[in-house]
């Protein structure tokens, strides 16, 4: 089995926050966005397959990833304005 990637270890042009910088919010994928907020990912995924993972088991909807009350993910919470700015970017 090989070795993943970290998001440091990719190319430059596809780590979230540089594309963000470089083409805008409308460039990224939600999963990406997301992967923004909440920093890192785990031992066994980084933040954007993580996000995209968690994503999926919603539906693909940021409404039912938030629901109003806080993000949360294995040893992260974002707080409900964080929340806030994502729904509003579900909107590009």
């Amino acid at each position: 089995m090989a070795d993943k990637l970290n998001i440091n270890q990719w190319a430059v042009e596809d780590r979230p926050r540089e594309k963000l910088l470089a083409q805008g919010a409308r460039a990224l994928s939600d999963a990406e966005l997301l992967a923004i907020l909440i920093g890192s990912g785990t031992a066994d995924e980084n933040a954007v397959e993580l996000m995209r993972r968690i994503l999926n088991d919603c539906g693909g909807s940021l409404q039912r990833v938030c629901h109003g009350r806080g993000f949360v993910c294995p040893g992260r919470r974002a707080g409900r304005g964080t929340l806030l700015h994502v729904l509003r970017y579900e909107r590009r």
